[in-house]
């Protein structure tokens, strides 16, 4: 029927089969409410794609690498409606026609897409329902950077933010994107400032880190975001880069790879990709390792990488001790030319 047309389900284990109920959105500041109806959206067209890994991947990407190609007119966190880029959703053209209207429908819904928590480890956005992991709320719960009385918004800016980093998740992932991954705390221990970080993952001891989403997150400590951050850095600081492994993120970052290096002291991981700047790796980043695994904050434990990655740290960096993945690997941590190209491929690190 109409009903099915306009809300379409691919994986109805994602929805919360909850009835619609009155409610009051006065309760919520706006900006909340906002984002919940962005979520939904983008949750909504995760349910039209469906079972197609390729487009769903595409999504990712594009979401990613938004906030790099700022529109004046257009929304922080999804392309306008005129963007070239729905384009490269490889969806047929019914479903291309489909995504494009219900992001127009967003203005129209901010006082009926309600954020809240249904019990402890599930928020429900609208219809949809996102599962959480305690380690997440815990580390958010810690970083609330409010004095303890002033602790009434705080579950509801938990729920936001976790919503918000759910629509990088592919459905049919068995992971989680890999924007939470990170290097070893051991490495991010000893920086100043972690550049691509969250209040999820962030392990650098003075807290000074960047994030996807510095209107929610500096309430839980961020101090920005990439690039405008950099400006704000002082010189010579040692500075942990890990972005996103997307297309534009990653010729980005290399674009301002020099500038980099002369103002600060890095510690950067980079993945060896066949793009146009892959010539520039083995002139910038002499003698590099190479990088085994990356370490998952909700999960304490590692997780290996996907692609071929390269760990280089400038040599005037402070000494630090070795990971426990280094002292396994005697004198073969350090490689003096780049493995074979892989293409850009995932984002789950």
């Amino acid at each position: 029927g109409p009903a099915e047309r306009d809300h379409p389900v691919s994986f109805p284990w994602l929805l919360n089969g909850a009835p619609e109920e009155p409610w009051l959105p006065g309760d919520l500041p706006r900006d909340v409410l906002w984002d919940g109806a962005r979520v939904a959206a983008l949750l909504d067209i995760r349910q039209m794609i469906g079972p197609r890994s390729e487009p769903q991947e595409r999504l990712t990407h594009i979401l990613m690498d938004h906030d790099l190609h700022p529109n004046p007119r257009g929304d922080y966190m999804i392309p306008s409606l005129e963007s070239p880029l729905w384009q490269t959703l490889k969806v047929p053209e019914a479903t291309r026609k489909s995504i494009i209207q219900r992001i127009s429908r967003i203005p129209h819904e901010v006082l009926s897409q309600r954020v809240s928590w249904s019990g402890d480890s599930e928020i429900w956005v609208g219809r949809h329902k996102i599962s959480c992991r305690s380690r997440d709320v815990q580390a958010l719960d810690s970083r609330w950077v409010f004095a303890p009385k002033d602790q009434s918004s705080k579950p509801l800016e938990i729920a936001r933010l976790l919503a918000l980093y759910s629509v990088f998740d592919n459905p049919l992932s068995h992971r989680r994107n890999g924007v939470h991954l990170g290097l070893d705390p051991v490495i991010r221990r000893h920086c100043d400032f972690e550049l691509f970080a969250s209040p999820l993952n962030a392990a650098v001891p003075n807290g000074h880190f960047s994030s996807k989403w510095p209107h929610v997150e500096w309430r839980f400590g961020s101090i920005g975001s990439y690039p405008t951050v950099i400006d704000h850095l002082p010189v010579n600081s040692v500075v942990c880069i890990n972005p996103p492994f997307t297309e534009a993120y990653l010729a980005d970052v290399m674009a301002r790879l020099a500038e980099l290096k002369l103002r600060f002291r890095l510690r950067m991981a980079v993945p060896i990709l066949e793009a146009p700047w892959r010539k520039k790796l083995h002139s910038s980043l002499p003698v590099p390792q190479l990088l085994k695994t990356y370490y998952d904050a909700t999960a304490e434990t590692p997780a290996d990488v996907l692609h071929p990655t390269l760990l280089w740290e400038d040599p005037r960096c402070p000494p630090r001790p070795s990971t426990q993945n280094e002292k396994g690997l005697g004198d073969g941590t350090v490689i003096t030319s780049a493995p074979p190209l892989v293409p850009m491929g995932r984002l789950d690190g």
